[in-house]
Formats: structure tokens, C-alpha cells, sequence
């Protein structure tokens, strides 16, 4: 391998290791707003069920790769329960015991809005690494210890 081509392949592992270290910092943020909104931290990872629905439509649409029926039904039965998960608690006729919230905190939408990040951010990492694997030709174990190694470097 030549020189730029190198150069090229360690900063396709270190935006990697960024993706994934930008997945895990979109959870954590995710969590915390959802947790300072009063929003059910269930509710949040229900709303990441979109993430194969998203993946597989820019899938489709950068590479073209066909989706499948089953598969549509299958992501759209996932949204829908996704979405039913995240409205039970507004439609629940049980009393709830109002907590103490800080002032400060953050409107629900807020926390649904962040929560809805991660899909987006995971979809792009996907792409992300398939394109390196596909398109540079890089084996995908090595890419795994790559951006690992990397990203456990950092941390």
C-alpha cells in the first residue's frame, strides 16, 4: 500500500471510532434528558426501534438494495409498537404519584426528540462502515478491532 492510501485508511478508523463513540455519547445524552423530563427511560429505547426502518431506507436508497415485504411489515409492526410503547403512558387511567421535578427540566418532546438522535446517528455509522468495508475493501474483522482498539485507546 502506498503512503496516502494509508493515510487514508487510519482516518476511516478514527472517524469510525468517532461514530461509535458519538452512538454511545447520544445514549448516554439521551438518557439524561429523558430522566431530568420525567420520560420513562423505556419509552426512549422503544423509540429506537426505528433504527432498522432507517438503516434499511438509506440502505436502499444509497446502495440499492431491495427491501423485502416481509421485511416493510416487519420494520412498520416494529414502529407501530414503538410508537404504542410511547404513548401508553399518556393513555394510562391509573393515578400516578407526581414526582418532584426540577424546575429546570426539560419539556417531554425534548426528551423524545433526543431519544429519537441515536436511530439517526447509528443509521450513519452503519452506512458508514459498510461503504468502508464494501467500497475500500477492508476485511470487517479488521475493522471491528481497528475502530475498537481505537476507541478503547480514548477511553
Amino acid at each position: 500500500m502506498d503512503g496516502s492510501l494509508d493515510c487514508v485508511m487510519i482516518f476511516n478508523f478514527i472517524v469510525g471510532a468517532l461514530f461509535q463513540l458519538g452512538v454511545y455519547m447520544t445514549i448516554i445524552y439521551t438518557f439524561d434528558v429523558a430522566n431530568r423530563a420525567g420520560l420513562n427511560i423505556g419509552i426512549s429505547t422503544s423509540i429506537w426501534a426505528i433504527n432498522p426502518f432507517m438503516t434499511a431506507v438509506l440502505d436502499n436508497l444509497l446502495y440499492g438494495t431491495q427491501i423485502k415485504l416481509y421485511q416493510n411489515v416487519g420494520m412498520l409492526a416494529l414502529a407501530i409498537c414503538g410508537i404504542l410503547v410511547s404513548l401508553s403512558e399518556f393513555v394510562n387511567n391509573e393515578t400516578v404519584v407526581e414526582q418532584t421535578k426540577d424546575p429546570d427540566a426539560p419539556p417531554i418532546y425534548i426528551a423524545v426528540l433526543w431519544s429519537m438522535s441515536m436511530p439517526v446517528v447509528f443509521a450513519f455509522q452503519t452506512l458508514f462502515q459498510k461503504w468502508v468495508v464494501t467500497r475500500m475493501g477492508v476485511n470487517s474483522m479488521d475493522w471491528t478491532f481497528g475502530i475498537w482498539g481505537l476507541l478503547s485507546l480514548s477511553l
